[in-house]
């Protein structure tokens, strides 16, 4: 069952890492993946879990993306996932710290040029959130 943990855990962090031709299936490859990882974590004596950084990366990608709209909200909502997580991205590495600056730069970069009301009203509640759970890290 470990070696199944880590082979899920493995292509999690592959998908996540993923860009160009052949992403177009990586939400459903994606939810495929995490559920294995719960389903062996769900036996018995067995621990096997995504961080929850990992699981704020894994999230985003499962949305739907497809539109700049959709982009730019599922962006906000991975940002808020990082500022609430604590533990390393799905790579093992990345620093929660470095997550968040990271996941801030895209959703920032998704929404800008959106220009609509209700985008705007989202970027200030973001903006604000963003900065109050900045501030409750400090």
């Amino acid at each position: 069952m470990y070696d199944q943990c880590i082979a899920a855990k493995v292509y999690v962090r592959c998908l996540v890492g993923s860009s160009g031709s052949g992403c177009d299936k990586r939400p459903s490859r994606l939810t495929t993946a995490v559920a294995e990882v719960q389903r062996v974590n769900g036996i018995s004596g067995k621990t096997c879990e995504l961080t929850d950084s990992c699981l704020c990366q894994a999230n985003f990608y499962r949305s739907d993306i497809t539109d700049h709209l959709k982009l730019c909200y599922a962006s906000v909502v991975q940002n808020q996932c990082a500022i609430d997580a604590s533990s390393p991205a799905c790579d093992d590495t990345t620093t929660n710290t470095v997550f968040r600056v990271s996941t801030s730069v895209t959703w920032v970069n998704a929404c800008k040029s959106t220009g609509s009301a209700p985008v705007q009203s989202m970027m200030t509640v973001a903006i604000v959130t963003t900065l109050a759970a900045l501030q409750r890290h400090l």
